[in-house]
């Protein structure tokens, strides 16, 4: 997910986002091959770089386990009105935003924008009826 939009994605690069060490990277990659979740392929502009390219694998073992959890955590969240939803929503973005800020400063790394803050990441109020 964090490099969906990548065209050309490496290994190094996949460290570079994530934050992981090249040979933890490596290490996962690994095992991801080995699974059928992925494979690595020659980039064919430049033989010595080699791509990762997912295999859609991961679609179709993890699309089940994540429905259920969806369903699971919807059921969860329709217990509470929208006003104890905007302050979990507000709670979860803000110790996010903490969360990139600590990771960006240990790493060196910029993640996101870890300025932002949780009222311009909050999403609008919703119109549900309140309980």
């Amino acid at each position: 997910m964090l490099a969906r939009h990548e065209q050309a994605l490496t290994a190094g690069r996949l460290a570079e986002l994530t934050g992981l060490s090249t040979s933890a990277t490596t290490a996962m990659l690994d095992r991801l091959e080995r699974r059928g979740f992925l494979e690595r392929r020659r980039d064919p502009d430049d033989r010595r770089k080699v791509v990762v390219a997912v295999t859609g694998r991961h679609v179709e073992e993890l699309g089940g386990i994540f429905t259920e959890l969806a369903d699971t955590v919807r059921q969860v969240l329709d217990g509470y009105d929208d006003e104890q939803l905007q302050l979990l929503t507000d709670f979860v973005l803000r110790l996010n935003a903490l969360a990139h800020e600590r990771t960006s400063s240990l790493t060196g790394a910029s993640v996101v924008d870890a300025a932002a803050t949780a009222s311009e990441l909050s999403p609008p109020r919703s119109t549900r009826p309140r309980r």
